[in-house]
């Protein structure tokens, strides 16, 4: 995440159901990336960014990084 003030780089939180494959802000259908941001180590979160419009999504998922 940037040091951006204005929070222009934080990521949405998004509601997963069963899949999330279709990007809501603009339709791309094929899947995101992933990137971590570290909560407590060893503890980081998911990140979803859509490859089409960079688009970032919180989850809520957590994993835990070895």
């Amino acid at each position: 995440m940037s040091d951006d003030p204005t929070g222009a780089d934080v990521p949405e939180f998004i509601h997963v159901e069963k899949e999330l494959r279709r990007c809501p802000a603009c339709g791309y259908e094929d899947g995101f990336h992933v990137s971590f941001s570290v909560l407590k180590a060893p503890r980081a979160e998911v990140i979803l960014i859509c490859p089409r419009c960079s688009k970032r999504y919180r989850t809520g998922w957590a994993v835990t990084l070895a």
